[in-house]
């Protein structure tokens, strides 16, 4: 599927607020919204799939969040063709922070659950950053 493939008359989106619905916006460019029939009435990725089976229409999830879906749902699962839409997981700190250990565990746990597919760069990148003036 390509971004202008889309039912932008029949889409569902989660509601203002969420980082991810702004991203599926930029991403399928839908610069002029007040003359369609968006909706924003969904609170969680669950939630837009509840509503998008019981009501009809289409909605753009995470791929991550197709794995769980019963076989039914996942034959309705149109994936995107390349290039595909992309989201980046960041672990930002302060360097003198005290939890150093705690993020490490944590960037670990999420390094070992995401596909090396996933994954665009394998290394971590360190970028310094000072007091603003």
């Amino acid at each position: 599927m390509l971004p202008e493939d889309l039912d932008i008359n029949n889409l569902w989106l989660l509601e203002e607020g969420h980082c991810m619905r702004n991203q599926m916006l930029k991403s399928c460019e839908l610069r002029n919204m007040e003359t369609h029939k968006v909706r924003y009435d969904a609170g969680s990725i669950e939630s837009l799939i509840n509503i998008t089976e019981a009501s009809g229409g289409m909605t753009i999830i995470p791929e991550m969040a197709s794995w769980g879906l019963s076989p039914e749902r996942k034959q309705k699962v149109i994936p995107f063709y390349e290039p595909t839409p992309v989201r980046e997981i960041s672990i930002i700190h302060h360097k003198f922070t005290t939890r150093l250990r705690l993020i490490m565990a944590l960037h670990s746990i999420i390094s070992n659950v995401t596909p090396s597919y996933m994954k665009i760069r394998e290394t971590h990148q360190r970028i310094e950053i000072g007091p603003l003036s």
